[in-house]
């Protein structure tokens, strides 16, 4: 993310330079990639964690993944208290 961070700044300083442009959507790219590969690693190991958690029948363990995929749902803690102080 530096490299990309310094090459955007070196584009910024000197717009008309072509190179500096072509040099800076390289390293974007290049990010961009190892980002979108990270997310399919981690969603790749949620479904193998969901699975295996489903073939040993073990509900706590895939609620607790589908948690952590979806988070808790809840707004507020205590949701009732929340709408009684709105009012």
């Amino acid at each position: 993310m530096d490299d990309t961070y310094v090459k955007l700044l070196a584009w910024i300083n000197d717009k008309s330079s072509a190179s500096k442009k072509a040099a800076y959507i390289q390293t974007r790219n290049v990010a961009q990639q190892r980002l979108w590969q990270m997310k399919e690693d981690w969603w790749t190991m949620k479904a193998k964690e969901l699975q295996e958690a489903a073939d040993r029948r073990d509900m706590k363990s895939v609620y607790d993944s589908l948690k952590a995929v979806y988070g808790t749902g809840m707004l507020a803690p205590f949701p009732y208290v929340h709408m009684m102080v709105l009012q």
